[in-house]
């Protein structure tokens, strides 16, 4: 085998590339490893090994599918492995992505034995691989404009039983395509056989691209429908617990309403001696104040507190002991990166809603760290942003504006975490970008900011100037900077 009968081997196994951003990127947010650094390593070894199969395969007679299963299943394990998100989920994305790549390769094989009398399925053909990779590449891209529904259905849809059952479409339709790849060019010119194959392959790709569709409508749906059947339960039960604290006012007005008969036999019964009467009158009395007791607050939320009481009462009912423990549920954990240990809000919106924020020393002096960002930029002449350990707090005019908001990098979170001032650049190992997607390359300056001996955030200078260092100068400003601020929310 030459060379460049060896890269066009190797062209047909990289057909799986593109299926790689597909299936990585709607669930970038579950990724063990950023994109930027998993794509170096990806890539690299994804082409090595599609080289590797293509010299496999020179080695006998020329089959593809023989070692391109095997590349597929192997490319599901990893996947699996790289991202920590349920495995019916990534299980679904991953034969999304295969049912386009077949798409493209059914294709090839169609309209090449169409157009090339003379061609063989074993021949190698050139615009046969253009046109796969077009196909691929275009459904891929209609896909692609959808992984914003995608990351909404796997973060907020979470039915088992859905799942079981969404991931079976694009099987069978990947599965259709790779039944329907023909022995041989010859039976595609037979009569009209390319025509109704076209037929086909057009009503699989209208039910591929109409299921994706109807299965984003259908979770959506089933989402309301839960909530509204949610909101319509929690308003049960706040209504249960309106009639019991009622309950209880009026048993508590009609015992102060008999109070002043029940002092009258009781000063009877002791002026005329009959304390066995009164001392029986006094424990039957006792005991009717006993049974009247005041529904339990366990806090202040009413939704919440109706909610608690409800299972309670069942608990109580079977006679089981109960004791509460607030556990905050994984994926909120995970989207609001909450660590253990980090101070929040909880609290309620007009609807009666529990809303749960993070709380941030350094948000409560948003406007101040604004206006002392803008200070310290027309002073130093540098670009100047203010963080908490999660988001960019301020910045001052020069930084774009949706920059403020954004998720900071998990690199400078650890970065402000080691107590440490970084002077670097972006071609150093220990450069920070202050968000992901940031992009540029600049000189740049980190310092903590250290509030009542905890790290609240971090202050960052950027230059860009990357000709020009950082040095001593920088540091004792940029020093002088973070303390004042944390001295600012101490006080």
């Amino acid at each position: 085998m030459n060379f460049w009968n060896l890269v066009y081997r190797a062209a047909e196994y990289g057909i799986i590339l593109p299926g790689i951003f597909l299936c990585i990127i709607p669930v970038a947010d579950w990724l063990i490893i950023p994109q930027r650094k998993l794509y170096p390593v990806l890539l690299p070894c994804m082409v090595a090994v599609c080289f590797v199969l293509a010299w496999m395969d020179s080695s006998g007679s020329y089959y593809t599918n023989i070692f391109f299963f095997p590349l597929l299943g192997i490319c599901l394990i990893a996947y699996f492995l790289t991202v920590k998100l349920e495995k019916l989920k990534l299980l679904y994305m991953f034969l999304c992505a295969t049912a386009a790549l077949s798409f493209g390769c059914i294709m090839n094989y169609y309209i090449i034995a169409r157009i090339d009398p003379h061609s063989n399925i074993h021949d190698d053909s050139v615009p046969g691989l253009i046109i796969q990779y077009a196909v691929s590449l275009l459904i891929m891209s209609v896909l692609l404009r959808m992984r914003h529904k995608y990351r909404w259905l796997f973060e907020n849809f979470n039915t088992t039983l859905f799942w079981r059952i969404a991931w079976m479409i694009p099987a069978i339709i990947s599965f259709c395509n790779i039944y329907m790849i023909p022995i041989d060019y010859a039976n595609i010119r037979v009569g009209r056989i390319f025509q109704i194959a076209m037929v086909i392959e057009g009503v699989l790709f209208l039910f591929f691209m109409l299921f994706q569709s109807l299965l984003y409508i259908i979770a959506v749906t089933t989402s309301r429908k839960i909530e509204a059947d949610s909101t319509a339960l929690m308003y049960q039960l706040q209504a249960d617990q309106y009639e019991k604290m009622q309950a209880y006012l009026d048993e508590t007005r009609r015992i102060r309403h008999d109070f002043k008969h029940t002092i009258a036999v009781l000063n009877e019964l002791s002026q005329t001696g009959q304390y066995e009467k009164l001392q029986e009158y006094i424990s039957n009395y006792s005991s009717e104040i006993s049974n009247v007791q005041a529904p339990a607050t366990y806090c202040d939320n009413p939704v919440v507190n109706a909610t608690i009481h409800y299972y309670i009462d069942i608990a109580q009912s079977y006679g089981i002991r109960t004791k509460l423990q607030v556990v905050i549920p994984k994926e909120i954990r995970r989207t609001l990166r909450i660590r253990e240990g980090d101070p929040l809000e909880i609290y309620t919106d007009r609807e009666g809603e529990v809303i749960l924020k993070k709380y941030s020393m350094i948000g409560d002096i948003g406007q101040f760290a604004k206006q002392y960002a803008d200070a310290l930029s027309q002073t130093t002449g540098y670009l100047v942003m203010v963080t908490d350990r999660d988001m960019v707090i301020a910045a001052s005019s020069g930084v774009k504006k949706d920059m403020v908001g954004k998720h900071i990098s998990r690199e400078l979170e650890k970065a402000a975490l080691d107590r440490k001032i970084i002077l670097t650049d972006s071609s150093k190992k220990e450069y920070c970008r202050v968000a992901d997607d940031m992009e540029g390359d600049y000189i740049e300056a980190i310092a903590p900011i250290i509030c009542n001996g905890d790290v609240a955030g971090s202050i960052v200078f950027l230059n860009k100037n990357t000709e020009r260092k950082f040095g001593e100068t920088e540091q004792k400003m940029i020093a002088v900077a973070a303390s004042f601020l944390g001295k600012q929310m101490e006080g």
